[in-house]
């Protein structure tokens, strides 16, 4: 396999230089990022997504703050809740003495996640004919525009893995165990909107071969870099979480 020479060539250079520090995993990350192995077209990969937005017919209205279900805001107006006082939080704060920003002081709300951890951003590899796949979504957010986003395995709160929503779990996350783990880190989020908040960036590998659902596809890490340069379909998450191949 082509796959399988480049990698031996990249360990000969980095041992001819006396590198060695690098795993066979690290090794495969920069060989992956060489250029396109397997022979799944760009256009396949782009027609996937597209078609789960089509078929996406979700309806979004906005409505006021109060007419909202299973939603409440306190006696107090100090924050909005979920009635299972899980998920997050929306509450308000005073900053001050902020000498090194553009004013001294100011009120914001900030989303606050309950136990400030908020869920767990994961991806699956699996080598496919020789070449490491990583398992994606066309994931469905209220929030994003087009509808659906190219997202990593799993992208999940603590609160709807526990299923404090009532609703659906995510079926690949009996894969994400210490015997897959090719990294785990907690992430911390956007500070300038969310409170103190982290999400646990989880990296596993298997070997187990599922049936996958039509929202879900294997793409190699060259797909993800080249659609997240030339497209916007690639979200926010995903682009952070490869971060860890590098």
């Amino acid at each position: 396999m082509m796959f399988s020479k480049e990698k031996k060539k990249i360990k000969s250079v980095l041992k001819s230089i006396n590198y060695r520090n690098l795993s066979k995993f690290k090794i495969e990350c920069i060989c992956e990022k060489l250029k396109k192995w397997d022979n799944q077209k760009l256009t396949t990969i782009i027609n996937w997504h597209k078609k789960n937005i089509t078929d996406n017919k979700v309806q979004i209205k906005k409505i006021p703050l109060n007419k909202m279900n299973r939603w409440f805001i306190d006696k107090k107006f100090n924050k909005i809740y979920h009635e299972s006082n899980h998920f997050f939080t929306i509450e308000g704060y005073r900053i001050s003495k902020a000498s090194k920003r553009e004013v001294d002081e100011w009120h914001q709300p900030f989303v606050k996640q309950v136990n400030l951890k908020g869920g767990i951003i994961g991806l699956i590899r699996k080598e496919i004919k020789g070449i490491p796949h990583y398992l994606v979504q066309s994931k469905f957010e209220p929030g994003n525009i087009g509808k659906n986003q190219i997202s990593p395995t799993v992208q999940a709160t603590f609160s709807n893995i526990q299923k404090k929503h009532s609703g659906k779990g995510n079926p690949y996350l009996k894969y994400f165990n210490k015997k897959n783990t090719l990294c785990k880190k907690w992430i911390h989020e956007d500070g300038g909107r969310f409170m103190k908040k982290q999400n646990l960036h989880w990296i596993v590998k298997t070997n187990s071969n599922f049936k996958i659902t039509n929202d879900f596809k294997w793409i190699t890490l060259w797909d993800i870099i080249y659609l997240s340069r030339n497209t916007n379909y690639i979200n926010c998450h995903l682009r952070s979480i490869i971060s860890h191949l590098n």
